[in-house]
């Protein structure tokens, strides 16, 4: 009993396009994310309370939050 060929695999497969955000589009995700994680609070004096990387400095017209990293995340 033979076996039947198999198809080579094709070498130049077609790529899914991915949908491109606008840069606006890409902050508002990027600071959405922030809150749930809980990554930035309000502007205070002094530290950080712990896990928070970033703070909220203000927002814009539109409702967009504006926010400015304080120090980076360690783990």
């Amino acid at each position: 009993m033979a076996k039947q060929p198999t198809k080579p695999a094709s070498p130049t497969k077609p790529r899914k396009h991915r949908k491109t955000r606008s840069p606006k589009t890409e902050a508002k995700k990027f600071v959405s994310d922030l809150l749930i994680r809980g990554e930035a609070v309000p502007a205070t004096t002094g530290p950080l309370p712990a896990g928070a990387t970033h703070e909220i400095v203000g927002t814009e017209p539109d409702g967009t939050i504006t926010v400015r990293r304080r120090r980076f995340s360690l783990t």
